[in-house]
């Protein structure tokens, strides 16, 4: 950039499997969203690894929710990551995530809210300038990311 500081770029993969037996289609590998993060071509060992986990017990499973946890490992700092699901003043809740809450250690740090055409980031006042750019990292990643539970458009996978 202009003041000459290497900026970091992102590869990101999204897998996904699903099987069709006659009418019934199920996932026998859960989703997967990944990032590697470089400066100037070269790994910075940093990555963002989200996935679907398991649904646990007979509500979880009847009124399934596309549930994604992950964690980023930015830059020295170990974030974890978790879909939300419900709207803010609403009983109703979004099979598909719409939004993430990103923790550093047992603090929540930032949240990325995708109801809206452009996602907005908000970040807790005053956390350190390495733990800004880790977060901002992974919001951005996470902003980025079509998720296919809950898309009109084709999976190109």
């Amino acid at each position: 950039n202009s003041d000459g500081q290497e900026l970091a770029s992102a590869s990101c993969v999204m897998r996904k499997n699903a099987v069709t037996i006659g009418i019934v289609t199920f996932d026998p590998k859960k989703l997967s969203y990944q990032c590697e993060f470089a400066s100037a071509g070269q790994s910075l060992g940093t990555r963002l690894v989200l996935g679907q986990p398991k649904a646990v017990g007979t509500k979880e499973k009847l009124f399934a929710k596309d549930l994604r946890r992950g964690e980023a490992r930015l830059f020295d700092q170990h974030l974890l990551v978790d879909s939300v699901h419900h709207y803010k003043g609403s009983k109703f809740q979004s099979p598909a995530a719409v939004g993430y809450l990103i923790i550093n250690g047992e603090q929540l740090v930032a949240a990325v809210e995708l109801t809206d055409v452009n996602p907005t980031l908000l970040v807790l006042p005053g956390i350190d300038e390495e733990l800004q750019r880790s977060v901002l990292a992974t919001a951005l990643a996470l902003a980025v990311f079509r998720d296919t539970a809950d898309s009109a458009l084709e999976d190109p996978f």
